[in-house]
């Protein structure tokens, strides 16, 4: 009979989607997270046959057929369990490692193992009842944690001293060499020297997987001890960078709530399942890694890591934005959560209450908003350039992402943002304050102003002819008037108000502009009054003159603000930075009180 390490089974299921193994053979439809199909082992004209990719299991709800990728191949073809196994490794592309004696003996030594880190963990639970481990159970209750919370995570004490536990396995017949090879007891290099225990003084946290076995312990010492807190070292049954702490309690919780919650330490996520919230876990010790985030993601589609909001957890939540984004497509997101005052979960519960902490997960920040606001913190953008290093910054940290259409998404949330905050920080001033007036309402008063202003004193033609030939209106009516007044000046000579008037009366546009020949109109502008005196007419068309071209020059710039948000260029850049500093150029002109 053929061997297969159970390990290779376990990391076979892991490369296979259940539900593309299965539908090579049925047909199936996607509803919601799961996929349904008629049962292929008994007859339905309704379908109950569920798929369950992140589960990675099969269930009928009419005939009770159960199983994974290996039963369903074995039960649906009829194959013995060797084929069966070769036919799933053909299709996930893996090879299968060759089968001994060798293997099979290290499988059973594994099985050892297993009940040798069992072994200690009965021993650590009971040391905790005993009079040495008072002082531990008194720092657990004091933590908030209940009897049935210390239980229920097999929570223990390691004896301050360096032979308790080595000595209680040795009376079970453990070999000195497993007890190493578990990382329980250390070896001296002086081998004169007797093995030692590795975990003194220490609350003792059992690692467990997710078929409920014992593979690591993570202590925590309660005085001033360093390290603060110790886990065992890579064994045979433990990896770091693939383990999570409460995994095999969080993973059906997290399924319901469709996300895992990642916060820092053991007793953070204690603490939260106590208070309900089951669904948290903690990396062990290292940074979350790669191997991690897909192992959650195989069961849900959303991360929330609640790192504390310290430089340190800053930097722990961008390492792990970082190995996310290769992984990140529609389907799988990672948001992020500070929680206030650089408050921890269990801080938090304790002084907020659960209900809050639940809001503040809700309100978790998403990768777009985590980014930008890792960019933007404390920073100012308030010109072009920073504007444009911003965006080449933002769209330079999401390179990671293989995902094209999810780039495309955050390059265009980015530089909406981008075009916000120009919108927020860089709005143009009013040119003329003249009460809640829009800038178009000023535009209007201002073009008026340059007519009126023009028909009164006609003298300011013969010597500014060639500005007021540039001058461009957007009311039809007055530039009709204007255009009039420029014809008079080259078919009239020495012309004045009377003739200029006469001449826009013939003309038929004296109506355009005749409401505003009147003392209430002159009493606010009175340099535009026919009897203002001339250097007053002179300063005041110069203030209206360069009023008018910064308002046209206002326009044009967010004109070009909001084609640099849609599409960041050298040549956009470059022409906001000359309008702007064209408008810098006649800002000592300007006249809020006109």
């Amino acid at each position: 009979m053929s061997f297969f390490d159970p390990q290779f089974l376990d990391n076979l299921r892991d490369k296979l989607i259940l539900s593309d193994v299965i539908g090579r053979f049925i047909s199936t439809q996607k509803k919601g997270r799961e996929f349904q199909a008629l049962c292929p082992f008994h007859k339905e004209k309704t379908p109950s046959f569920t798929i369950n990719d992140e589960k990675g299991f099969y269930h009928c709800f009419g005939c009770g057929a159960h199983g994974d990728a290996l039963k369903f191949i074995q039960e649906h073809k009829g194959l013995p369990f060797p084929e069966t196994v070769e036919f799933l490794a053909s299709m996930a592309g893996v090879s299968i490692p060759q089968s001994s004696p060798e293997q099979k003996r290290v499988y059973e030594k594994k099985k050892t193992l297993y009940d040798v880190n069992d072994m200690a963990c009965q021993w650590f639970e009971k040391s905790l009842q005993t009079p040495n481990g008072s002082t531990a159970k008194t720092y657990l209750l004091n933590r908030g944690f209940n009897e049935e919370t210390i239980k229920k995570y097999r929570i223990g004490w390691a004896n301050d001293s360096y032979e308790s536990l080595r000595n209680h396995l040795s009376e079970h017949k453990v070999k000195i060499e497993e007890m190493e090879q578990l990382g329980l007891v250390i070896t001296p290099d002086n081998r004169e020297k007797k093995p030692y225990d590795r975990f003194r003084g220490r609350v003792m946290f059992p690692i467990i997987d997710l078929k409920g076995r014992v593979i690591a312990f993570g202590g925590r010492v309660l005085g001033d001890a360093q390290p603060k807190y110790m886990n065992s070292p890579e064994t045979p049954l433990f990896n770091k960078s693939e383990s999570l702490f409460n995994i095999n309690f969080a993973r059906d919780h997290a399924y319901t709530q469709e996300q895992f919650v990642v916060v820092e330490g053991y007793t953070d996520v204690i603490a939260l399942s106590q208070a309900g919230i089951g669904n948290a876990v903690a990396p062990l010790g290292t940074a979350l890694t790669t191997e991690q985030i897909q192992k959650m993601w195989r069961y849900v589609p959303t991360i929330t890591l609640c790192f504390d909001g310290d430089s340190a957890g800053k930097r722990a939540a961008l390492r792990a934005a970082e190995r996310c984004m290769p992984l990140l497509n529609s389907d799988k997101n990672i948001k992020f959560l500070n929680l206030p005052n650089n408050q921890d979960p269990d801080d938090f519960i304790k002084s907020d209450g659960v209900d809050n902490f639940k809001k503040q997960v809700k309100k978790a920040k998403g990768l777009s908003d985590f980014l930008w606001t890792n960019f933007t913190d404390k920073q100012n953008f308030d010109t072009p350039e920073k504007q444009a290093k911003l965006q080449s910054d933002l769209e330079k940290s999401i390179t990671p992402i293989q995902d094209d259409i999810l780039i495309s998404s955050y390059k265009s949330y980015f530089r909406q943002k981008i075009w916000d905050e120009i919108r927020k920080k860089n709005s143009t001033k009013k040119m003329v304050s003249s009460g809640k007036n829009s800038i178009e309402n000023l535009q209007k008063r201002l073009e008026e102003l340059i007519v009126v202003c023009l028909a009164n004193h006609p003298f300011l033609l013969d010597e500014l002819e060639e500005q007021v030939s540039q001058i461009d209106l957007t009311d039809g009516n007055l530039m009709k008037v204007l255009k009039t007044i420029l014809q008079a000046l080259h078919f009239q000579t020495d012309i004045d108000r009377d003739k200029l008037i006469l001449y826009l009366k013939e003309a038929d546009v004296f109506a355009n502009i005749e409401p505003f020949f009147n003392e209430t109109f002159y009493g606010k502008y009175k340099f535009i009054h026919p009897d203002a005196d001339i250097e007053d007419v002179r300063n005041g068309w110069f203030i209206l003159f360069n009023n008018l071209q910064k308002n046209r020059l206002t326009k044009e710039i967010k004109q070009v603000e909001q084609e640099l948000a849609r599409n960041m260029t050298q040549d956009n850049l470059a022409r906001l930075i000359a309008l702007r500093q064209e408008v810098d150029l006649i800002s000592n002109q300007y006249d809020e009180n006109l």
